[in-house]
């Protein structure tokens, strides 16, 4: 004959104990997933940032490597005609030292061109097109062709202005050989 032993213990308090646990193991659960995913984002837009900064940098030292490449001089102006940026070309034309600190300086006090007000040519137009003048600065001139034009932001204010100039001396020298070969 079997003998069974009956314990009177109530089962309602362990039950309420393991929903208890439960709902902590799934508030637990939820808070972990919370913050792991604020860590995962915070992850990745760290590494975004850092990329996008790395492109950035690399995108300005290229544009910097092609302005200064170029065979022609190139100013940018501010809007109050401060100089922001000066090619290796343009300080060669204008004697400018590589090292001399123009940014910020107004165009008109450091260098001179004759034969065009262009502060007024450039209020009146966007764009000059192959304007004959003369530049000049620390006691040289030089016969130079001037295009310039406005920049204009996304509101279309004015940000500044783009110069560029191409020297004509050599072709000035041509021009008076021919003439007196004739």
């Amino acid at each position: 004959e079997t003998a069974f032993a009956r314990l009177g213990m109530s089962m309602a308090e362990v039950e309420q104990i393991r929903r208890s646990d439960l709902k902590e193991a799934a508030l637990m659960f939820l808070l972990l997933f919370v913050v792991g995913s604020a860590a995962l984002y915070a992850i990745v837009s760290a590494q975004n940032a850092a990329t996008v900064r790395q492109t950035l940098r690399t995108m300005q030292t290229y544009t910097q490597h092609v302005v200064n490449s170029m065979a022609n001089g190139l100013i940018s102006l501010n809007a109050d005609g401060g100089i922001v940026t000066v090619n290796r070309q343009a300080r060669l034309m204008f004697g400018l030292s590589p090292d001399e600190d123009v940014a910020g300086k107004p165009f008109a006090e450091m260098l001179t061109v004759h034969g065009l007000d262009l502060p007024a040519a450039l209020r009146q137009n966007d764009m000059v097109r192959e304007r004959e003048v003369i530049g000049a600065t620390a006691g040289m001139t030089l016969p130079l062709s001037l295009s310039a034009s406005t920049l204009t932001g996304d509101a279309g204010e004015r940000l500044g202005a783009v110069l560029l100039f191409r020297d004509l001396s050599e072709v000035r020298a041509l021009q008076a050989q021919v003439e007196r070969a004739e």
